[in-house]
């Protein structure tokens, strides 16, 4: 049996689709168990199935039938490429308009090849609709509330690319009008088959950089993340308040540190047990975390006590925010567990060498605070 280059080509595209099946089974596996991790091992299985399918082309009795089920074959792995990343964008992978956008380009492809056959209308909707696919796929990646991250920006501008190597190809078919064209169908093999190998791979490749560079954004937010109140643990606080001081230097806005520790926690863990001490906690971190608008930084930076660096334009400005944020969390108490009775001590600095120095200043504070009494705001020296 002798192969054409094409045939060569698409044996290729099965044994990579299948290595990629494994390497995302893998994947899910090891390093991500997300289902659009298994949404893409499905896409690489059926883009497969579709490398074998043109290869053994020979064995379809109808060449008609050929087409339209190697096209449905497409269809499905468009669909679940860009599923994959709408779920890792959180929303719904396969909503009701977007199954039916597929079959309806399906119903087109049966229609122009089996009803009223057209060369040019029944080859140009699989490339056309590949076109549009990813690059609602480079919009689900860029479409994040932070910062886009470098793998995020190369794996949308190699999806780009791809989406106008495929508008090439879906141009070049429909040249052809109702019937074969020779030249134009010669220029379309070109495309289709020197260009899309590559970037099939590259794709999968750019897929796996993005998801191996999600699990290392989850790992360094997980490092600087207290695990009981989602707050930033200390070393995160001090890394994001240090951020925030350098750039509020830079615009001239005072910045004050607001320290904040739990009154006779310890009689809570003994009186009441420490999941119930955990939940103060989890309760206490919400709200202050809630009352404390951006750009204001906030953790917990010990066992029960929280820290705070916040916009003030002078200690009078940071003492009244402290004020109120103490009798909220007594408020608070009164009005979920009036049994605990939950109140705070708050120490108060401006934010004027260091970070550090701001810290002692309002750490000593809050201390002198628990003497007097607890339940009060003192003003660290300044």
């Amino acid at each position: 049996m002798n192969l054409s280059d094409i045939d060569l080509i698409n044996i290729s595209q099965f044994l990579i689709s299948i290595m990629m099946v494994v390497v995302f089974i893998l994947a899910w596996r090891i390093v991500e168990q997300k289902k659009y991790v298994l949404y893409w091992a499905i896409f690489y299985a059926f883009a497969a199935l579709n490398g074998i399918l043109n290869a053994t082309s020979d064995v379809f009795p109808d060449r008609n039938v050929y087409w339209v089920v190697v096209n449905a074959c497409s269809l499905v792995t468009q669909l679940l490429a860009l599923g994959g990343f709408r779920s890792r964008a959180g929303k719904a992978p396969f909503p009701i308009f977007l199954v039916g956008y597929f079959v309806v380009v399906e119903l087109l492809v049966i229609y122009f090849t089996m009803i009223n056959p057209h060369m040019g209308l029944r080859m140009v909707f699989i490339p056309y609709s590949g076109a549009l696919t990813v690059v609602l796929i480079a919009v689900q990646i860029i479409q994040v509330n932070r910062p886009l991250r470098t793998a995020e920006k190369s794996a949308a501008f190699v999806f780009v690319l791809y989406s106008l190597v495929q508008l090439s190809a879906g141009t070049l078919a429909l040249l052809q009008g109702a019937a074969r064209n020779e030249h134009y169908l010669s220029l379309y093999s070109q495309v289709n088959f020197l260009f899309m190998p590559a970037f099939f791979t590259g794709l999968g490749l750019f897929t796996l950089l993005i998801l191996v560079d999600d699990l290392a954004s989850k790992l360094k937010q997980q490092v600087i993340t207290d695990y009981l109140t989602g707050l930033l643990n200390r070393r995160g606080f001090k890394q994001k308040a240090d951020a925030l001081i350098q750039q509020q230097s830079r615009t001239g806005v005072s910045l004050a540190v607001i320290v904040a520790d739990i009154d006779r926690f310890k009689s809570i863990n003994d009186q009441y047990g420490h999941q119930v001490g955990d939940e103060v906690l989890q309760h206490v971190s919400k709200w202050m975390h809630r009352l404390l608008l951006p750009p204001a930084v906030m953790g917990r930076t010990g066992g029960e006590e929280f820290a705070a660096v916040v916009p003030a334009a002078n200690i009078d400005a940071a003492w009244q925010l402290a004020e109120h944020l103490r009798q909220q969390l007594s408020q608070q108490s009164r009005n979920t567990n009036p049994d605990l009775h939950i109140t705070g001590s708050f120490g108060v600095a401006m934010v004027q060498d260091s970070l550090e120095q701001a810290l002692i200043q309002a750490d000593q504070a809050m201390y002198q605070a628990k003497a007097e009494g607890r339940n009060r705001v003192v003003v660290g020296d300044h």
